[in-house]
């Protein structure tokens, strides 16, 4: 028995439609392309899925989809927040199936129909992934000449050199042989003082953060990801970062493209606030809650000299309160509460508010 077989034969569901679903697949396996999703990552795969993407099960395994993917989808939907989203929501139960466009190792593009089931791999929630190209003579799109090949060459020049984007290019020794406007805006650094040097020995990147794309870029001739950056100054940004290796006329160039996504990371945490904390008291909610419970309950699992407990609080009278003072004095009551709970509370003890909006 292969050793993705073993693995799918430990997979189960308490759900008959998807039990039903599994027994088809296993019989027809060799054909259908398979995965194992654990914390938006592959942690298992049959032969048809790295034929599909031609790739291999070294490179294939713990990537996340989005490292197959574009950055934005046809749709013009982020790929990294679409696909967290469609994940989220085939653990909790549902069977989801939606189109995608992945890309091979190769840079070819895969219009796929992919399909999530919630299942479990021994005691572990896991999401089982159907890769179905959508093509309906099974071939994958063909390399179609998009125009730029035929664009005169000082046209691309200047549509680098105007990018919103940054753009910087290196040589195999990573040195920096061209930078366009963006880049030495958001970066702070002029044109002369960039070209000849390293990312790393101007403070653009650290060493260390310079590992992960390399290491793509040396089984497949694309990465795209988010890291950190460094201003001239010294200030760190987050941003979104694209490269690509490409052979011209017998020498290799890496073309780099990144975005300052600051502002959308602190829309994100804004967002995740309103999301998982109570408006009035800032505590956690309900939502937040029951994640804190269900992370407690694992580490119990896994600990099991560990203890934890439960306590549900009422407010005797509250509602007397509201009636006599108004519901402005009541929220005072609830913030008051709140921050008295949060001073007097064990340091590792979580508090919420089940209430409220």
């Amino acid at each position: 028995m292969s050793k993705w077989s073993e693995i799918y034969s430990r997979l189960t569901s308490s759900t008959p439609s998807i039990v039903n679903d599994l027994m088809q697949k296993g019989s027809i396996e060799p054909s259908v392309a398979l995965a194992i999703i654990s914390d938006y990552h592959f942690i298992a795969t049959n032969q048809a899925t790295l034929d599909y993407f031609q790739s291999s099960e070294q490179d294939f395994l713990h990537c996340t989809p989005y490292d197959l993917s574009p950055r934005i989808q046809s749709s013009g939907r982020n790929s990294l927040e679409y696909g967290q989203q469609m994940l989220n929501e085939a653990s909790l139960g549902r069977v989801i199936d939606f189109n995608w466009l992945h890309i091979s190792s190769k840079g070819t593009e895969l219009p796929t129909k992919v399909t999530l089931y919630p299942v479990k791999l021994d005691d572990s929630d896991v999401v089982l992934i159907q890769f179905t190209a959508i093509d309906r003579r099974e071939k994958c799109r063909a390399h179609i000449n998009n125009g730029f090949q035929d664009l005169p060459k000082a046209l691309m020049t200047i549509t680098l050199e105007d990018s919103a984007e940054a753009v910087y290019i290196t040589n195999e020794d990573n040195q920096i042989l061209a930078v366009n406007k963006a880049m030495c805006r958001i970066c702070g650094y002029s044109a002369e003082h960039m070209l000849a040097k390293s990312p790393q020995a101007l403070g653009l990147e650290q060493d260390n953060l310079q590992a992960v794309p390399m290491r793509s870029l040396a089984s497949k001739d694309n990465w795209q990801g988010e890291v950190w950056k460094y201003r001239s100054d010294g200030t760190k940004f987050p941003a979104w970062q694209s490269c690509r290796r490409i052979y011209a006329e017998g020498i290799v160039y890496y073309v780099n493209l990144f975005s300052d996504i600051s502002e959308k990371k602190r829309l994100e945490n804004q967002l995740t606030q309103q999301a998982m904390y109570d408006k009035l008291t800032g505590l956690p909610n309900r939502f937040h809650l029951i994640k804190l419970i269900n992370k407690a309950i694992d580490s119990i699992q896994q600990y099991p000299n560990m203890i934890g407990a439960l306590m549900f609080l009422d407010l005797n009278g509250f509602k007397n309160v509201n009636d006599s003072f108004g519901h402005a004095t009541g929220d005072k009551v609830l913030q008051l509460v709140a921050a008295r709970l949060e001073t007097c509370c064990l340091d590792d003890a979580d508090i919420a508010r089940l209430g409220g909006g």
